[in-house]
C-alpha cells in the first residue's frame, strides 16, 4: 500500500510517500534512487518494513541514514497470539 500527497508551492512540488515495504529488498534501491533524482520536485518518504523475510529492513535502515528524505518508520514487537 502507497500513499501519496502533492502539495505545489509555485514553481517547486513537494510530494509526501507514505508506505509499506514487504521482501523488497530487489526493488527498493532503485525505487529510492529514482524518485529522488527527480527535478523540481522534494519528495519525503516515511516508509516501514511490513515483517519482511529477506534483508528489506537493512535496505530501508541504509537509505534513511543516507537519503536525508526517507525516514524509516518503527514497527512496534507485537506479543505472540
Amino acid at each position: 500500500m502507497c500513499l501519496m500527497l502533492v502539495r505545489n508551492y509555485g514553481a517547486i512540488s513537494v510530494v509526501g510517500i507514505i508506505m509499506s515495504a514487504f521482501n523488497g529488498e530487489k526493488f527498493l534501491p532503485e525505487s529510492l534512487t529514482s524518485v529522488c533524482q527527480k527535478t523540481g520536485v522534494t519528495v519525503r518518504w516515511w516508509i516501514r518494513d511490513d515483517g519482511s523475510t529477506e534483508s528489506t529492513r537493512e535496505v530501508l535502515t541504509d537509505a534513511s541514514s543516507q537519503i536525508k528524505s526517507v525516514s524509516l518508520v518503527p514497527v512496534p514487537v507485537l506479543p505472540e497470539w
